[in-house]
């Protein structure tokens, strides 16, 4: 219907309400998050310790992305966009050094905080 010169009528939405109805909300997201498919051993491997301990998230998330986990994958498990994690390989950011978010990688990715340097406690459990 036409109306002074301007169009006026009903909006049509389409499938607005489907969207919003799929859309994960950050509580949804958080049940989503796919299992990292490698064993705890892999963090042991002789070449992942200096990259470990020297907090070098790019390379590890290199490595990881070798061994065949995604940048998806990483992002869900590390609580980060992928955006964020392509930037992190790429080294386009800067290197990890807050304490929350290194805590925050080890524990998303199952890597022991002892292997990162991260605890006061050895992997035996002593001081």
């Amino acid at each position: 219907m036409k109306t002074k010169g301007n169009w006026v009528g009903t909006l049509s939405y389409g499938h607005a309400d489907k969207i919003a109805r799929t859309t994960a909300r950050p509580s949804e997201a958080s049940r989503d998050i796919p299992a990292l498919p490698l064993a705890p051993e892999w963090y042991a491997r002789p070449e992942l310790r200096p990259v470990l301990t020297g907090h070098d998230i790019g390379a590890l998330y290199r490595a990881l992305n070798a061994a065949g986990v995604s940048q998806r994958q990483l992002a869900a498990l590390t609580g980060t966009t992928q955006s964020q994690v392509a930037d992190i390989i790429a080294g386009r950011r800067a290197r990890v050094q807050v304490y929350d978010v290194l805590v925050r990688t080890t524990e998303g990715l199952g890597i022991p905080r002892e292997r990162m340097g991260l605890s006061f406690w050895g992997p035996d459990g002593k001081w």
